[in-house]
């Protein structure tokens, strides 16, 4: 017999201690499920869980102004609040890990049967702005799904400060892309191993700065597309380029540009972004005279907030036909940035720390969502 749907709009007050009684048992009975670890009855559960929650949720916020009078009563809706939030994160952190520690992802499909590297650029002319955090997380994640049909993955620090070389803990006496762009050494002599076994390494250090300077000095097209030569040697040996730029417009840009297939503005919802962005696609038309197939994929909004003036950011980008990915990385609240930091320091992806926290669900979603994954 199918049980009995109560409004909590219809409960007496002296009724809400037992309802808030009967939803924490369920709660509970539903959280010992999820401890036996079984991915495949979870998966059952969620969807049932996800449609119960928002209905109780908008039950318990319609009712609560009505039991002001009754502290004891609310203080129970808001731990049940609370607990049903915790709950959630626990149900995420249980999908997610699943998703990464039983890859189905089949490489072939989505990177073709013979090897051709694709690259991706992560810019912005503007710092801070997170592509470090996302462009190395990213790596991860992509590495992640398709590890069991054997990825490759080549990482490329093009910044000075070289955060993402220290990140993988980079060996700068193996040498860096200033030693390429110098024609120091042939760039199979600068790629090294990383922790992760998908993913290989050309480190970036302040040496960047003397070779941008002898590469101004040329004075042709032709040292915007040393990169693009010296990489050649090794491009068959990789699924996927990864390149970590700096917030500059310099001769190492260029050169990533030059062998660029999509680029990707990770951008702050500020006013400065739309004139940033157009800035950024008149690098891309310029580059396209040597690299036809470059391509903006989109605009990625990093520090995402419900404010009406992030939004009124995002619509005139798209007004000014910008693409932006539907995918947003929220505003790291306090454990986002508590997980962050702990991953920073331990040189480890957030995935590896935290990867029920705002902003690991969000970059696994944008991964998802740049793959064509519904």
């Amino acid at each position: 017999m199918a049980e009995e749907v109560i409004s909590l709009q219809e409960l007496e007050d002296g009724q809400i201690r037992q309802a808030y009684s009967q939803l924490l048992n369920r709660c509970q009975k539903l959280e010992k499920i999820i401890e036996l670890n079984d991915i495949s009855s979870l998966a059952q559960i969620i969807g049932k869980y996800q449609n119960n929650s928002k209905e109780l949720l908008k039950q318990i916020a319609m009712i609560l102004p009505t039991v002001e009078y009754a502290p004891e009563e609310t203080k129970n809706l808001i731990k049940l609040l609370d607990y049903l939030e915790c709950l959630h994160e626990k149900i995420e952190a249980y999908v997610i890990k699943s998703s990464f520690n039983k890859p189905v992802l089949d490489r072939e499909v989505y990177f073709g049967e013979q090897r051709s590297m694709k690259t991706i650029s992560f810019v912005n002319f503007k710092g801070g702005v997170g592509k470090t955090t996302v462009s190395t997380n990213f790596a991860y994640v992509i590495y992640c799904m398709f590890r069991d049909s054997g990825i490759r993955i080549l990482f490329i620090d093009n910044d000075k400060q070289g955060n993402a070389s220290d990140w993988f803990e980079a060996d700068r006496q193996h040498g860096t892309i200033a030693n390429v762009l110098m024609g120091d050494v042939p760039v199979r002599k600068v790629i090294q191993r990383t922790r992760y076994e998908g993913i290989d390494l050309i480190a970036a250090d302040t040496g960047l700065i003397e070779a941008n300077a002898l590469l101004m000095q040329g004075g042709s097209c032709n040292e915007a597309v040393i990169l693009r030569e010296a990489l050649q040697e090794v491009a068959g040996e990789y699924d996927l380029c990864i390149i970590d730029n700096p917030p500059d417009i310099n001769m190492s840009v260029l050169n990533a540009l030059s062998i660029t297939d999509d680029v990707i503005i990770v951008s702050f919802p500020e006013k400065d972004s739309l004139a940033g962005a157009k800035e950024i696609m008149g690098q891309i038309k310029q580059v396209k005279k040597i690299n036809q197939g470059l391509n903006l994929s989109g605009i990625l909004v990093n520090a995402f907030s419900g404010h009406q003036a992030v939004y009124q950011c995002i619509d005139e980008m798209k007004n000014k036909h910008l693409p932006v990915f539907r995918t947003k990385i929220h505003y790291a609240n306090k454990e986002a940035k508590n997980s962050l930091n702990v991953a920073r320091q331990g040189k480890k992806s957030i995935f590896e720390v935290s990867p029920s926290c705002v902003i690991a669900r969000d970059i696994y979603d944008f991964s998802r969502e740049y793959l064509g994954i519904a």
